[in-house]
């Protein structure tokens, strides 16, 4: 028995699209040379040859999936189930069958008569995904920026953190889905730092999804210096308080005082009330912060409704730290961009509990999952522009 495979994945780098299939072609023979064993396995008079997979499609910066279960999946089902059948084979000629099968059916077993040419399309569960990627993270914090970190790039209007969250809300009211939030990090420092500061991430992006301020406020605690100058710069921008620190250089000089203070009076004069005096910014100022982020994100998509629409998953927050890169699969210490991100991942149907599965999330990326993923555009509309 000979086995050929094809992937088939999304081609463009942002489209979303419905599961995807991976197609299996074989043709069932006696073998030529009972003595030869082909490589791969062989099984009462089969043998499983490996072919090379076709590449993925340009596009999504993600490893092509592989198919190595699709093969084991059928490598078994010789073993187990197919009986040779000589009599069968010398009879009528090959014909060609079609048979939908599922990844849990591949892997339990599956029988198929001798003497005919099979295909196997196998049904991948739908994942569609909104990325946060580390533009919306200064490095080594689980903040959520409100924007790009750097100027030049909000000029040139790449997307930000709070654009991302619209669009994964406006997604959860039109569909329903079950959410799970994911955070992922480069390999620079070890696995239990970026495990932890991945899913620190994801916290702080579920946080805010579910309207959770003191857990977000709280979560803000371990902040950079940079953390508070893109926020009090995107403030001054978006709601014109005088609170422009001058700049985003990690430095916490005397105009970064001045307009943590001028946003604290501006806060005040808001609400009523006046965040405790401090140098860098307390729980209170960052609850502060928690109100300004919804003043923006409901005068875009119907808040209240979005967070009634959320169903999340079983864990809601995975970290997965550096185990599932963009780029780079196997190599440590590599400081990566693409692999710093939060992704927001929906499902048509509760999905299992991926914090179970080792490493943590292999069904979903892994090279044995079961899932396709695709990625939700974010839109003009949904893009950040400054002025400067």
């Amino acid at each position: 028995m000979c086995c050929s495979t094809k992937d088939v994945r999304p081609g463009e780098h942002h489209s979303a699209a419905s599961a995807e299939t991976e197609v299996a072609g074989m043709k069932m023979m006696s073998p030529r040379g009972r003595g030869a064993e082909s490589p791969g396995f062989l099984a009462r008079g089969f043998s499983v040859e490996r072919s090379a997979a076709a590449s993925c499609g340009a596009g999504r910066r993600e490893p092509p999936a592989r198919v190595d279960f699709l093969l084991e999946g059928l490598a078994r089902a010789v073993k187990e189930r197919l009986e040779f059948n000589f009599q069968q084979q010398r009879s009528g000629g090959a014909r060609m069958s079609h048979s939908k099968v599922t990844a849990r059916k591949l892997t339990s077993g599956l029988g198929l008569p001798t003497g005919e040419a099979h295909t196997l399309v196998l049904k991948r569960r739908a994942a569609v995904v909104v990325e946060l990627d580390d533009l919306n993270f200064h490095s080594g914090s689980a903040v959520l920026l409100p924007a790009p970190h750097a100027r030049e790039n909000w000029r040139e209007g790449h997307t930000g953190g709070l654009m991302c969250v619209i669009r994964a809300l406006e997604y959860a009211l039109e569909k329903k889905q079950t959410l799970l939030v994911a955070g992922h990090t480069d390999s620079v420092g070890g696995d239990g730092s970026n495990r932890a500061l991945s899913k620190a991430r994801a916290q702080n992006v579920h946080d805010f999804l579910t309207g959770d301020k003191a857990g977000w406020a709280s979560s803000c605690a371990e902040h950079t210096v940079q953390d508070y100058q893109t926020v009090l710069t995107w403030v001054a921008d978006e709601y014109g308080w005088n609170c422009d620190p001058g700049g985003i250089d990690g430095q916490h000089g005397k105009r970064t005082t001045a307009a943590l203070e001028a946003f604290r009076k501006a806060v005040e004069a808001a609400h009523g009330s006046k965040p405790p005096d401090s140098r860098a910014p307390g729980v209170e100022d960052w609850k502060a912060v928690f109100q300004l982020y919804e003043t923006y994100v409901a005068g875009r998509v119907d808040l209240k409704a979005a967070r009634g629409a959320l169903s999340f998953a079983t864990p809601a927050v995975l970290g997965c730290g550096e185990d599932w890169p963009i780029e780079g699969q196997g190599q440590d210490n590599l400081r990566s961009q693409v692999n710093r991100r939060v992704e927001l991942v929906f499902f048509e149907e509760p999905p299992p509990d991926f914090s179970r599965q080792s490493p943590p999330g292999a069904q979903l990326y892994g090279a044995q999952g079961g899932y396709q993923r695709s990625y939700l555009p974010i839109t003009p509309r949904h893009t950040f522009f400054f002025s400067v």
